[in-house]
């Protein structure tokens, strides 16, 4: 399954969906509706790119064009050489040149750290970019997921970030406050559970997008797995309630906080 399919099924939940209904439920109406759009960030493609050099090179050339001209200061296409390439009609994704070499610095840090080396590169049984769709044992969801990369005799599922910064504490606000990764990284394991019947450890690989490429591999704690595991249920259970109840907008009741 292509990654546009699998983003355009609107059947099951994703984490990212999850995180819409724990956040913000409006949000995750127009999710459900087809009505959310979705603006690419920088950081997004060049995430985006990255993993595509690591987790499917052979798609490259498919879904990019380099572009060798001229760039902003800060290495950004410039309006009019954007507006000419969308005339063309072509559906290849145009990145400047000094994009794709910050990203291939990227990779070969991953390469030249052993411990994410040996995760993303180094086992014959690596799985990339599979798509799996499950019902919820414990809530009746249709949930779906799609890991970055499996180890199927190791029980290793990998998630490869790019963050601004690689280090312990960084990281750390990432999974638990900025962007919620604790609550993706349990749905990844419960619904490997579910589907394959594994007990899976989960790692993450991240690679800073400085121009000197810092890298850094995190297990999954018991502690951060309890605290994904809140989340989600906080997420299903929302959800529940705005399906059951017809309500998707912020109650105006007072509250305590």
């Amino acid at each position: 399954m292509t990654n546009e399919d699998y983003h355009g099924d609107k059947t099951h939940y994703s984490s990212s969906v999850l995180k819409y209904a724990l956040h913000n439920m409006p949000k995750f109406k127009k999710h459900v509706d087809g009505k959310l759009s979705h603006e690419e960030t920088q950081a997004m493609a060049y995430g985006t790119l990255v993993h595509t050099l690591v987790l499917e090179p052979h798609l490259f050339d498919l879904e990019y064009c380099v572009h060798e001209g001229e760039t902003t200061a800060t290495g950004l296409l410039p309006k009019k050489v954007v507006t000419a390439w969308e005339k063309k009609g072509d559906q290849r994704k145009l990145v400047p040149r000094c994009l794709v070499e910050k990203a291939k610095k990227a990779v070969e840090a991953i390469k030249a750290y052993p411990p994410a080396n040996d995760l993303m590169f180094g086992s014959d049984d690596g799985e990339n970019e599979s798509s799996y769709f499950v019902k919820c044992s414990t809530s009746g969801l249709n949930l779906k997921f799609r890991p970055d990369r499996y180890l199927t005799k190791r029980k290793i599922i990998i998630d490869l970030k790019t963050a601004s910064q690689a280090d312990f504490d960084s990281f750390k606000r990432a999974i638990k406050w900025q962007f919620d990764y604790d609550l993706s990284a349990y749905q990844y394991t419960k619904g490997m559970y579910e589907v394959e019947g594994d007990v899976c450890e989960f790692y993450w690989v991240v690679v800073s997008s400085e121009d000197d490429p810092q890298v850094a591999v995190y297990k999954m704690s018991q502690e951060t797995f309890q605290e994904g595991k809140t989340k989600f249920e906080k997420a299903v259970a929302k959800i529940e309630f705005a399906i059951e109840q017809d309500k998707y907008r912020l109650q105006n009741e007072v509250q305590e906080i």
